[in-house]
């Protein structure tokens, strides 16, 4: 999950061959559960947004090693 600035403030090891998508679901209910407002899953897409008191974070499934050092992903 990445806050409003790009930054990662929560993320998940996966293991190989695990389903995305129901990870992607599951998490997504986790947190409408918890009081988050979260947007839809797209059909081609492995994310969505999720607010909680006002700030937007993104929710989604990427290939990053969360103990280096990363910048946030530039927008097209």
């Amino acid at each position: 999950m990445r806050d409003p600035y790009g930054v990662v403030v929560e993320f998940q090891a996966l293991a190989p061959l695990t389903g995305l998508r129901s990870v992607l679901a599951a998490d997504r209910e986790q947190r409408i559960a918890q009081g988050w407002a979260a947007g839809e899953i797209g059909r081609v897409a492995a994310s969505y947004f999720a607010t909680l008191t006002g700030a937007r974070y993104y929710v989604g499934i990427e290939v990053l090693d969360p103990r280096l050092p990363h910048k946030p992903p530039r927008w097209p």
